[in-house]
């Protein structure tokens, strides 16, 4: 009993025990110089949004990260850094901190075992292997007036990872707008992104810095980690003239709907660059999910509804569509140019006559 107050107060300590503060010895809304005056550790990576920092927390290995916005320090966060030969070890211990933090935040809001392959459902000693393969994660959370606090456990490619996140309730604000700035500059004005419409292939290369993975004939394709996104992105020409570009959103999730609230943040992201769309449309094929948006994810897959949504900026037209079949979802945003829009149609015309 002694051995488990003395951790209990460890864990406490792993959060920080001055409650006046919102971080360790830190309050949302600093600067990141009155920050770095604030921490003694070691300084591990610095960036104009991020400070982070190498230390030992309450006998955990850690990396304690701080992120800012708009210089404002809008949200930090601890990964663990331990490593253990017993994987399990990784369950008992976030079940350790887990109430530390409880003891520190009172009750929790949420607190979730999720599976997503039950093949050690029922072996509770290969639990740490399951969420070193990505079967299954441990989720926790907490609120404080100023604070929103996550607690996860998970692995993928047997790399377990867990971390304890804070963010400002006042300031998660000026994430979005950041985030925001930050992907709307991938977003063109006069062509695809960097590129204008009637750019060579060539000149194509030269400008795109993403990795190439495919060049055939009239198409380059390239793919990149954009904000969140995973992305794979081609640029398509007619008589080497740059007419048309496409995003494929390449995430992959177990449950459906997050597709669903990924087109509702890109369509977020479009409308903050192009403003109100021409047109929004949500076409049902049939009717058996449309009044329970839950499953509106599943009804994608299974090609009972299409999204779209389309701007037109007078130099291009851009597509945000959500479809799927056969328990596939393809998002994807296709930009054409309206110059040359009449130019590749009789292109393809004289190409289909020669195929013929």
């Amino acid at each position: 009993m002694k051995k488990f107050i003395i951790l209990s107060f460890l864990f406490i300590a792993l959060v920080g025990l001055v409650q006046a503060h919102d971080f360790r010895k830190t309050d949302w809304g600093m600067t990141k110089e009155q920050v770095k005056g604030l921490e003694t550790n070691k300084l591990f990576k610095e960036t104009d949004v991020l400070i982070a920092y190498d230390a030992v927390v309450a006998g955990y290995k850690c990396i304690v990260y701080y992120n800012f916005a708009y210089d404002k320090l809008i949200s930090a966060r601890y990964l663990v850094t331990e490593k253990y030969t017993d994987l399990n070890k990784y369950v008992i211990e976030y079940n350790r901190v887990k109430e530390g933090l409880s003891a520190k935040y009172g009750k929790l809001i949420e607190d979730e075992v999720v599976w997503k392959n039950d093949t050690y459902r029922s072996d509770f000693p290969n639990w740490g292997l399951a969420i070193s393969k990505d079967q299954m994660l441990f989720y926790s959370a907490w609120q404080t007036e100023r604070t929103d606090i996550f607690y996860t456990l998970n692995g993928e490619k047997s790399v377990i990872d867990f971390s304890i996140e804070y963010y400002s309730r006042e300031l998660s604000h000026l994430e979005d707008r950041l985030r925001y700035k930050h992907d709307l500059k991938i977003f063109s004005e006069v062509g695809f992104r960097k590129s204008k419409w009637g750019n060579s292939k060539n000149y194509v290369k030269d400008k795109e810095k993403a990795k190439l993975i495919n060049e055939n004939g009239n198409v380059l394709a390239y793919s990149k980690k954009i904000g969140k996104f995973d992305v794979v992105f081609t640029y398509n020409f007619t008589k080497n003239k740059l007419t048309t570009g496409d995003y494929l959103i390449a995430n992959k999730y177990s449950d459906k709907i997050e597709y669903v609230y990924d087109y509702m943040h890109l369509q977020k992201i479009l409308i903050s660059k192009y403003g109100k769309p021409q047109s929004d449309t949500i076409i049902w094929k049939t009717d058996t999910y449309r009044e329970d948006f839950t499953k509106r994810g599943l009804a994608v897959s299974e090609g009972q509804v299409e999204m779209y949504t389309t701007w037109d900026n007078k130099n291009s037209i851009i597509t945000l569509k959500l479809s799927g079949l056969s328990g596939k979802i393809d998002l994807s945003i296709l930009y054409q140019s309206i110059k040359y829009k009449d130019y590749k149609a009789d292109y393809d015309k004289i190409k289909l006559l020669e195929d013929l």
